[in-house]
């Protein structure tokens, strides 16, 4: 089963037409699903232009990047490259999750976290959305990339289980780590100062 596996792989790195043909075929589907499952906000056509890049990327090399023997493994890296780029474009086209975004993206190639995110919209007060702003930067300056990364897709309602697909660490430290930032004591200063700002801040 692995042999035959392998050597269907190996033939789409030799470029083989039809071994491609059935790649796009059956690992299309599998794209699909995952985006459906973990973006399901994304439009149809959103969803075809993250296939064609991941096959794209695949079709350029990027199947060799494949350390594995089985199948199995071969559908969970396969899931991993789907929600990666899918994540990428998200936050490459600036899209909302609810009334939440971020300013600028969160770069996985680099490990850099460039903006804090942006909880407000048209309908708070100027002032009072500068507040949020400015507590949302003091509070990514207290937290390492890692937390900050977490805090972030907590904020924009993501499960631990997709967190930890994203940023790929384990659904236990996911949900360890998010429960240690939300004890600390000058983060739980700053984030109920921000909760009032919401409740009383807007027009």
């Amino acid at each position: 089963m692995n042999e035959e596996f392998l050597t269907f792989i190996n033939s789409c790195i030799a470029g083989d037409s039809q071994s491609w043909n059935d790649f796009f075929s059956k690992y299309g589907s599998l794209a699909t699903k995952t985006l459906n499952r973990y973006f399901s906000k994304l439009s149809s056509d959103e969803k075809d232009d993250i296939i064609q890049n991941i096959l794209v990327k695949l079709l350029n090399n990027g199947l060799k990047n494949f350390k594995g023997t089985t199948k199995y493994e071969f559908l969970a890296y396969f899931k991993q490259i789907t929600i990666r780029e899918a994540s990428s474009y998200v936050r490459s086209t600036k899209h909302r999750k609810e009334e939440i975004s971020i300013d600028q993206e969160i770069d996985f190639d680099d490990g850099n976290v460039h903006s804090a995110p942006d909880l407000v919209d048209n309908t708070f007060r100027p002032d009072k959305a500068a507040e949020i702003r400015n507590l949302l930067e003091k509070t990514q300056a207290k937290l390492s990339i890692e937390d900050w990364r977490i805090l972030i897709y907590k904020i924009q309602e993501y499960t631990d289980k997709e967190i930890a697909d994203m940023l790929g660490i384990p659904m236990g430290t996911v949900a360890s780590r998010y429960n240690r930032i939300k004890i600390k004591p000058d983060i739980k200063k700053i984030f109920t100062a921000i909760l009032l700002l919401i409740i009383f801040g807007r027009k």
